[in-house]
């Protein structure tokens, strides 16, 4: 079970589901909700939880790139360019020249 599932859910929780909720946020100090029959309550917890989640376990900043780039790649010196490979690319396009702006980590 996942809690970004659980986030995503439409109607009635089931009593697996709360108890999977209730346990994960037991391990961040999330209190469960006072009204337990209430559906968006458990919906809420589960999004508290799924922050607190992220904010224990942040990700190492990545090169990553930015605007139309980000979302279609983009072809640079007939290689194809992705926030999927640009770590693999990553030494190759610093010799090769690619254009720091269209980089959200670009520190120039």
């Amino acid at each position: 079970m996942e809690i970004k599932e659980l986030i995503k859910k439409k109607g009635k929780f089931s009593q697996a589901e709360i108890d999977f909720i209730i346990a994960e946020g037991a391990k961040y100090g999330i209190m469960p909700p006072k009204r337990t029959g209430c559906v968006n309550c458990w919906r809420d917890m589960a999004i508290e939880v799924a922050y607190a989640m992220r904010q224990a376990d942040p990700k190492p900043k990545a090169h990553r790139l930015r605007g139309d780039a980000a979302r279609h790649g983009v072809v640079f010196r007939g290689r194809i360019i992705t926030n999927d490979t640009i770590d693999d690319d990553w030494e190759w396009m610093q010799s090769n020249g690619f254009p720091k702006q269209l980089l959200e980590d670009a520190e120039d």
